[in-house]
């Protein structure tokens, strides 16, 4: 872990980094189930913060393939339904959920909840 630099999204997105490359939005759900901002600096996460992004990976992309990837048997708390959500500009996502937000992160559209999800940083960033 010490070794990768950079933002934790970026690091999954990779294929040539932690694993596979996860496609966009299994990374947000993936964070937003562990509580990890997006931003979050590797090197600045614990190992606990880990442990969760680790389950939560497991966890989406079991419950992912278990609904043979079709999105109306996504949980419904899965940011995966907010996303592609018709909006304009500055309007929050969800009303009852006003701390989805997104940001680009990594060069992709990263939404995620800021009231949740809180970045880490390494000292000096």
């Amino acid at each position: 872990r010490r070794a990768l630099r950079g933002a934790i999204k970026a690091a999954l997105l990779d294929q040539r980094k932690v694993c596979c490359g996860l496609g966009n939005w299994l990374v947000d759900d993936i964070l937003h189930e562990a509580c990890v901002h997006p931003e979050s600096d590797l090197a600045a996460l614990t190992d606990a913060d880990l442990a969760r992004v680790y389950a939560a990976l497991r966890h989406v992309i079991a419950v992912t393939v278990d609904a043979n990837a079709d999105h109306t048997r996504f949980p419904k708390h899965w940011l995966f339904h907010l996303r592609w959500r018709s909006r304009k500009k500055g309007e929050p996502y969800d009303a009852a959920r006003p701390g989805i937000v997104s940001a680009t992160v990594a060069g992709r559209t990263s939404v995620f909840d800021g009231a949740r999800q809180h970045p880490k940083r390494t000292a000096g960033k």
